[in-house]
Order: structure tokens, then sequence, then C-alpha cells
């Protein structure tokens, strides 16, 4: 299967769990143990595996965690990279946390933070994506933001310059979903455009 149909499956199994009203969350690390979350019935958050770098947001807890266990300060839709995570608000507040080795959680730090902080200076969010060492970010009107790792140019910015902060992307006008994967983004327009 040439590389262009796995995409556009990936897409459409992504598009599946949206539409039926679920959360798709996975992390893929070569160097790491996978860290996985999972929202419950009940609205709660579990988490379990690796927390090296603060990535279940559990404070004092370095060892990895080989079973679920609650996550109370996570409240809502989150995501996950190799070491780092995200959630959205109600509101459309981005919050992360974990490494922040190469800006992937959108602060100007390159210390891990073990507690979910909000990013300052974007507008609210619908969506979020987070892949091995980069974020994404959706707006309501269709807008992507990207912040951190941008050594194969996933970034989109026309460039190889980490995202130090978030920042707005152009050239990918009327995006209805986002997705990452290991170095790499894709955006699906209103019309149906696949920007990769």
């Amino acid at each position: 299967m040439n590389g262009k149909k796995y995409i556009v499956i990936i897409l459409l199994l992504l598009a599946i769990v949206i539409l039926a009203g679920g959360t798709f969350t996975r992390e893929n690390s070569n160097k790491k143990p996978n860290l996985v979350k999972t929202t419950a019935e009940n609205g709660q958050i579990y988490g379990w595996g690796n927390n090296s770098d603060g990535q279940l947001a559990l404070d004092n807890a370095i060892e990895p965690i080989p079973k679920p266990i609650i996550i109370p300060s996570i409240p809502q839709v989150i995501t996950a990279g190799e070491a780092n995570s995200a959630y959205l608000d109600k509101d459309g507040a981005v919050y992360t946390w974990g490494t922040d080795e190469l800006h992937q959680i959108g602060r100007d730090t390159s210390s891990p933070i073990n507690y979910p902080a909000a990013i300052a200076n974007i507008p609210p969010m619908k969506s979020i994506a987070a892949s091995y060492r980069h974020m994404l970010a959706l707006t309501n009107d269709g807008k992507v933001w990207a912040w951190g790792s941008n050594y194969t140019g996933q970034i989109g910015d026309g460039t190889n310059n980490n995202a130090v902060v978030p920042k707005e992307i152009s050239g990918v006008p009327g995006i209805s979903a986002i997705a990452t994967g290991y170095k790499f983004s894709l955006a699906l327009s209103e019309s149906g455009e696949l920007y990769a």
C-alpha cells in the first residue's frame, strides 16, 4: 500500500472516531515506554506508563505507572506526544505539560513541567493534536497553529527552525481537521483537500 492511501485510511479512521464522539490518543516513542490516556464513561481521565518528564501530570511520580490511575487535574479532551501532553478545556484554552526540550509544550523553557498550564497568547481552539515533539491546534474559524520541533518542516512555516511558542501557519485555509504523526503534520480542508 502506498503512503498516500495509508494516510487517507488513517484520516478516515480518525474521522469515524471523532464523528462517533470518541477520543483518540496515542504516543509513539522509540526511547521511552508509551504513555496511554483514556476517558472513561464516568468522565475521569486515566493514565499510565512513563512519567519521567511529568507527562502524566503527577507530582513527585517519576517511576513508570504500571496500571491505570485517575489523573484528577485533567478535565477535558487530551492528546499526548513522546513526553508531552495537552488538554483542551471547554472554553478552548490549551493546557500543556511534560518535556519542553524542543518547545513542544509551547513555552519558552527547556525544563519539564509536571502540571497543566495554559498556553498564553493564542485564540480559543476547537481541537489539538500532539506528536513526537510538536503540537498542532485548530481554531473555530479553521486556522492552524503549531509549535515545537521543526527538524523536518512539520510546523509548516517553510523553515526548519523550531517554533519556541505557538504560531499561526499560513497557506492552509478553511481547515476542518488536523492530525500529527512522527515528524509530520496533516490538515484536512472543509472542501476535502488534504494538506501534508
